[in-house]
């Protein structure tokens, strides 16, 4: 949608697996000259090389949740560092239910999902199993309010603008 939007839009997709780049890559191919794909550690964020900064926006979309919460942190003040002191940061990610006492409420949700999407969400029966899924896909969601911290002590003002379960969409600015 960036491409069809924003004439001239350039666009940096980072990830660590080739085959997640291969594959925008072959979706985006008719945009492969505004494109630039990086293939890199989030773990390493600090070395990443990126092309020409600032950024005016950067859109991270279930990244992070699978990164340790250090990770996390340090990805925050990359971005922080390279995005224009006008841009604009959207997080888009899986946030850890909490409190586990109201597991059950989650589980509400996720059944009223799959009721109108006519999907399945597979998040755990209870609040043991769910965590127990995590660690085996391993995930490290942090919760919503340590997202918000992190952010702020990275140099942002944020606001969480969507919350939907275990999802939240954060916008995040420079002070």
């Amino acid at each position: 949608m960036m491409f069809e939007e924003i004439p001239g839009v350039r666009v940096v997709g980072i990830d660590s697996s080739e085959t997640m780049l291969e594959l925008a890559a072959a979706r985006l191919r008719r945009w492969s000259t505004q494109l630039q794909l990086v293939q890199a550690d989030f773990g390493d964020i600090e070395n990443v090389r990126l092309p020409e900064s600032p950024f005016g926006i950067i859109i991270s979309v279930q990244a992070l949740h699978n990164v340790p919460h250090e990770v996390k942190r340090r990805v925050f003040a990359k971005i922080h560092g390279v995005l224009d002191p006008r841009g604009v940061f959207y997080l888009l990610d899986r946030i850890r239910v909490n409190p586990p006492e109201l597991f059950d409420q989650f589980r509400l949700v996720w059944n009223r999902l799959e009721t109108v999407h006519q999907t399945k969400i597979d998040e755990g029966s209870t609040y043991t199993h769910h965590v127990q899924l995590l660690n085996e896909k391993g995930d490290d969601p942090a919760t919503l309010e340590e997202n918000l911290l992190w952010l702020r002590d990275a140099g942002f003002v944020v606001a969480c603008l969507h919350l939907h379960g275990n999802r939240a969409l954060i916008i995040a600015k420079p002070k």
